[in-house]
This record gives C-alpha cells, structure tokens and sequence, in this order.
C-alpha cells in the first residue's frame, strides 16, 4: 500500500533549491503513513495487554513494545517537519527512518529473548516462519509479474522485438527467480528451531526481502 502511494514521486537524494517545491509532499505522506502504522500497533498491543493483565509476566514485555512503537510514531511525525528545502545542500532526514526502523527491531528482538522463557513473549510456536515464507513468495511472485509486463511492453512496442538477445534475457529473469525459489524453500524444514536461531532467522529476512525486491525490480 505505502509503495502504491508514495512510489512514483519516491526520490531522497534530489538536490532541489530554494523556492522549488521538491519531493516534500510524497516524503511527509509516507512518514505519516508510517507514524499511523506505528499508532495502530500501539493500540493492537494495548489490546493485548488489557486482555492478558491477569498475566503479571506480560505486563511488562507488551508494554514495553507498546511504549517503543509510541515513541517511534513520534519520531516519525516530528519528520513531517523537518521534511523541507535547505538551499543547495541535500536533506538527509530520510536516514532517521531507518534507524527508527533497526532500533525497533533490535528492541522488539530484545524483549522477545528476554522474555522467552516459558513462551510469554517470543516466536516459538508461532506462525512466523509461514508468514516469512509467504512474503518471501509473494516478493518473487511480483518479480514473475513485472517479466510478464514487460514481455508485454515489447510485444506492443514498435521499437524493440523478441530478438536473440532479448530472449536470452528474458530466460535468464526467469531462471534467477527460479533459483532464488529454490534455494529459499528447498532449504525450508517443517521442524521447529531454537528460539534463539530463529530470531536471528526472522531478523535476516529484512535484509533478504529488502535485496530480493532490488533483484526482481531490476530485471
């Protein structure tokens, strides 16, 4: 949804000088976005500690990730303020978005290993691994669609045709997802793994998913 929206006017790094409007307008929608994503997991997590406050072990976990995506939401609506032109020099205000978002993640971690003794707050026995899974499939799914769009450009293009080198392309797209399909899953295990090792295993798929997106977005 927020690529849907803020993609097409998406550029950090434009130099834009006094007077012109610049990329402001789509920064600021996504890092209200962000603060509203932020503001509904606070209320989901206040949800679930209202329900499980019979629970004293819970208390304090779920309000710490409550208080940790509070403060995120924030940080990211004191961005909307700082998102403007600073003459000739670049506005770098973007970074603070991914450090917001290690930060959470490193804490949401944290918690989890802290708490993960007699499972009150972890990932064992979870469906974090399908969930992994699933959006791991649905970023590759997304590659296969941008080929066949593209197939289709060359089809009603006048410029371009289904050349040597063209196929040649096109059949090495599909072979790297393939591979990417098949390297990921075939190493898949139906069996629950340490608690430990699959938080590292969840934290890895950031990066993962964040290069899988770059690799199916520049075939």
């Amino acid at each position: 949804m927020i690529d849907s929206i803020v993609g097409p006017g998406f550029d950090v790094g434009t130099r834009v000088a006094e007077g012109e409007r610049g990329p402001w307008k789509t920064l600021k929608a996504l890092t209200l976005i962000l603060m509203a994503s932020r503001l509904v997991l606070v209320c989901q997590y206040v949800q679930s500690f209202w329900f499980t406050k019979t629970y004293k072990r819970t208390q304090l976990p779920m309000l710490a990730i409550a208080a940790t995506y509070l403060v995120a939401a924030i940080v990211y609506f004191g961005l909307f303020f700082a998102f403007k032109s600073r003459g000739d020099k670049i506005n770098h205000t973007c970074i603070v978005w991914y450090v917001v978002a290690i930060l959470e993640t490193l804490i949401a971690t944290c918690v989890s290993s802290v708490w993960r003794r007699g499972r009150v707050i972890s990932f064992k026995g979870s469906h974090l691994v399908q969930r992994m899974s699933l959006l791991t499939l649905i970023i590759l799914g997304e590659g296969v669609m941008g080929l066949a769009k593209q197939c289709q450009a060359i089809v009603k293009s006048k410029v371009f045709d289904f050349s040597g080198s063209t196929i040649t392309n096109i059949g090495s797209a599909v072979l790297i997802i393939y591979f990417l399909y098949m390297l990921y899953f075939d190493w898949m295990t139906e069996e629950h793994f340490g608690t430990i090792k699959q938080q590292i295993w969840a934290f890895l798929h950031f990066p993962l998913h964040l290069f899988l997106v770059l690799a199916v977005e520049g075939q």
